[in-house]
């Protein structure tokens, strides 16, 4: 087809690259200069109307110095999609609003972009869609998995409706009443802030649903012209709220190092909050003065505080800083002593191992492993939008750098009989650890059908596995309905962690029997490391959610081999 203009994806890439023709060659194009890894060819579109051609997504694998092969994409005239991005209240349209959509025909998500007045129109290959997620600045959308059918030669016309975030709304006084403009407000934890108009008007958009384990948060503004400062709790729903302003706390201080000399140049962070401080925002990093000395204005007063400062080559600390004496307007802040940190180790190496081509690998999600020999061992996760998606175990090694792929978790399930009709396991999210026995253990599992803001289970669980390295074998040990997330081993027994609730398996590596205990934490809380030591202790969080709503409450559960809790450490 002469004239057709493809472009190359790849999901590490900002922005498609555009093929470049072949001379003497109509419908041929060309791509130089690929970095390596997975890319995808399709039609390009233009940015303000559907392009001429719809195609299926073709797959390339980009190897560093080599030619792929030459692929084919086979062209449709196919269907126009409409995607209409409004208001749910008000109906009106909304520009800059974005959407990726999955189809039969796809490998992989189509992503939409408005072109104007709300409106996006795309050509598509005939056949069934739905629309994965939207959204838009400040709006969410909530009819997630809305489907539509393309028909070869029509249009087919979906409005999406978009829902305003939530948003916290508010007038800022000053210590006479009257309205305080310029003033910068933000909801904790956050890093961002508003400023307030002249009549000391604000609006913060900002979804607070998603710490489900905390009901009130902190609202702070500053106005560090005029030294004044407040921070109130404010709750989840919220109406309008008035903020008065008070003459703010300022902290001084100073850094030195053994000697007592000034450290010159030490980056202080202000954190706020007792038993669980976060960054204050809205200050940029200060920096010590040639002689290490320090001065903060404009705090809120009647908040705790912690100092962390940094600086290079020294370690870094954190100071408490105590109350203000009765009426006063200024804390002094204990000096700050940064130790010296060796910095003449050698720079490493980093450089990039090539792994086995793995049919819709997605990521590593921090499952690594290293056994005796020095070999490291990872779990590939697959993409969620494949039929039967099947984790893969890899194994490096660093002496013959090489890697090899040693099978994948639905194949093994198979062999060993655990199969369930429809079954996938996306990913090996625990660490993989070696045991005494020489064998290494970890946890497959799968999210599909798994609600995490109402604890609700996946649809295939989890299983957990030993790999005998010398045999090159799985061996399937049993499977759970929680998502194990976390593993560790001791030197008979292997602990796994599933959520939700925290329930802890012990595995015995000697009789192949199990058991289990409930940790505690609320829906939607994951913790994703646990570890055991050389008595087979294990050391597990638990979480509390906070009954007045505040920050949640953790602490660090020991428990025997018998799994009887013997210490509880909070964790603050």
């Amino acid at each position: 087809v002469p004239g057709a203009v493809l472009q190359a994806s790849n999901f590490r890439a900002v922005w498609p690259k555009l093929g470049t023709p072949v001379p003497d060659k109509p419908g041929h194009v060309r791509w130089a200069n690929l970095p390596p890894g997975r890319w995808q060819v399709s039609p390009a579109a233009p940015a303000d109307r559907p392009g001429e051609w719809a195609a299926s997504a073709v797959r390339v694998e980009i190897e560093a110095g080599q030619t792929a092969p030459a692929v084919q994409v086979e062209l449709l005239r196919g269907g126009v999609v409409e995607l209409t991005f409004v208001d749910a209240e008000s109906k009106t349209p909304i520009s800059g609003a974005f959407a990726g959509l999955r189809g039969e025909q796809a490998r992989s998500t189509i992503y939409v972009n408005t072109h104007g007045g709300g409106v996006s129109r795309l050509r598509l290959v005939p056949g069934e869609y739905r629309v994965r997620w939207a959204g838009a600045d400040g709006y969410t959308y909530s009819g997630r998995d809305a489907g539509f059918t393309i028909t070869r030669g029509k249009t087919t016309r979906l409005e999406l409706p978009l829902k305003k975030k939530p948003r916290f709304a508010g007038v800022v006084l000053d210590p006479s009443g009257k309205p305080a403009a310029d003033a910068m407000a933000c909801i904790m934890p956050d890093y961002e802030y508003v400023a307030t108009d002249k009549a000391g008007k604000f609006e913060i958009v900002k979804d607070l649903r998603r710490w489900a384990l905390r009901k009130r948060f902190p609202l702070v503004v500053r106005l560090p012209r005029r030294d004044l400062a407040a921070a109130v709790d404010v709750a989840v729903s919220v109406e309008p709220t008035t903020v008065k302003l008070h003459p703010a706390l300022t902290i001084v201080g100073t850094v030195t190092d053994l000697r007592g000399k000034g450290v010159p140049g030490a980056a202080v962070s202000v954190l706020m909050g007792s038993r669980d401080p976060q960054k204050l925002p809205m200050l940029s990093r200060l920096l010590t003065d040639p002689a290490g000395r320090y001065s903060i204005r404009a705090l809120p007063p009647g908040r705790d505080y912690t100092l962390r400062i940094s600086a290079r080559g020294r370690m870094t600390v954190d100071v408490p800083v105590g109350k203000p004496a009765a009426g006063a307007r200024s804390v002094q802040a204990p000096t700050a002593v940064l130790r010296r940190v060796n910095t003449r180790a050698p720079a490493p190496g980093v450089r990039r191992i090539d792994l086995p081509a793995v049919p819709d690998a997605d990521a590593i999600w921090g499952s690594c492993g290293r056994d005796s020999r020095g070999h490291i061992w990872i779990g590939i996760t697959i993409d969620a939008e494949v039929e039967t998606p099947s984790t893969h175990l890899i194994e490096y090694d660093p002496v013959a750098d090489k890697a090899y792929d040693r099978g994948d978790a639905v194949t093994q399930l198979k062999r060993s009989g655990a199969y369930r009709k429809g079954e996938g396991q996306i990913k090996i999210h625990t660490h993989i650890d070696q045991a005494a026995d020489g064998h290494l253990y970890f946890a497959s599992m799968d999210e599909q059908g798994e609600d995490t803001d109402a604890g609700k289970l996946p649809t295939w669980g989890s299983h957990l596995w030993r790999y005998r390295i010398k045999q090159n074998r799985w061996e399937h040990l049993m499977a759970v309905p929680e998502g194990i997330i976390a593993l560790a081993v001791g030197r008979r027994y292997v602990y796994a962690l599933g959520y939700f609730d925290h329930k802890l398996y012990r595995y015995d590596t000697a009789t192949g029997k199990s058991r289990s205990v409930v940790v505690g934490a609320p829906d939607g809380h994951i913790s994703r490391n646990i570890f055991a030591d050389r008595r087979d202790h294990v050391y597990v969080p638990r979480v509390v959610a906070d009954p007045g709503g505040g920050p949640p409450v953790a602490s660090l559960v020991e428990y025997d081999p018998s799994l009887k809790p013997v210490a509880e450490t909070p964790l603050k």
